[in-house]
């Protein structure tokens, strides 16, 4: 294309804005015009606070699933649990970057109260996640009539 050599351009609502040039090294100046230059270091995601849900349908003892691919390392800060008709019992779990093979996140069931959030107990054991690898979870226990169950997390990237 005849725009082969140029930057990447930046557009905010259709309007170019600037381009963003690569200097050498790791350093990236975002150019918006010939007088005003910003240079800045780039990193993947630095301490951005994250936090997920997700819904496991009519769970049973066997409802174990990877749900979520952290893009960056991570640490998880807190888990929670909130069962619908029948209780449920699990761990938040790390899985490698296949999905399969986890291992706790933390050292503790989370039992499920029908009706009431469960938090962790306040001690993850493994909660930093490497990049790349799976978020999910590990049923221990559903109790039938559980209808579904809600796990949502925190942590930020490190």
């Amino acid at each position: 294309p005849a725009n082969a050599n140029l930057p990447p351009i930046i557009r905010a609502f259709g309007i170019l804005v600037g381009r963003i040039i690569v200097a050498q090294g790791s350093d990236v100046a975002y150019q918006v015009d010939s007088a005003f230059v910003v240079n800045f270091t780039p990193t993947a995601v630095s301490s951005d606070k994250f936090n997920k849900s997700f819904v496991i349908s009519n769970p049973t003892a066997s409802s174990d699933l990877p749900i979520w691919r952290v893009p960056a390392t991570a640490t998880i800060t807190g888990v929670h649990l909130l069962c619908k008709g029948q209780q449920i019992t699990g761990q938040l779990w790390q899985f490698d970057a296949n999905g399969l093979n986890g291992s706790a996140i933390d050292g503790s069931n989370l039992v499920g109260v029908v009706d009431t959030n469960v938090n962790d107990d306040g001690s993850l054991s493994a909660a930093v996640i490497t990049a790349g690898n799976y978020i999910g979870w590990n049923t221990v226990s559903a109790t039938a009539g559980a209808t579904y169950a809600i796990i949502s997390f925190e942590g930020y990237f490190n």
